[in-house]
């Protein structure tokens, strides 16, 4: 369920980091927390969870941070499934998209 969540967090962050959208709140596959991302200012994005502030980021610096977590994870077990699962190729394709917006 892992990789299908982060495949979903990365498309649903992808029009916040890199696009228009101003907010996205992200619960993913069978998880009972929801993440909350607002842009609150010139390049930066705040983080939230139950109306619980998390902290406060730069654009650049989450997409970063976002983009090597779901490349390190996509190391660590994505080729245990087989070439024409739909996971993998959904978690692929969402990465690729990633990298994409952010070049």
């Amino acid at each position: 369920m892992v990789h299908l969540s982060v495949a979903l967090l990365l498309d649903d962050l992808r029009p916040l980091l890199f696009g228009k959208r101003q907010n996205v709140s992200f619960s993913g596959v069978d998880m009972s927390v929801r993440i909350n991302f607002e842009r609150v200012g010139k390049g930066l994005v705040s983080v939230s969870s139950r109306g619980v502030p998390v902290g406060r980021a730069r654009v650049e610096d989450l997409a970063r941070m976002f983009l090597r977590a779901a490349e390190k994870l996509a190391g660590q077990g994505l080729s245990s499934l087989p070439e024409g699962d739909g996971v993998r190729i959904d978690y692929s394709t969402a990465v690729r998209k990633f990298r994409a917006a952010g070049a």
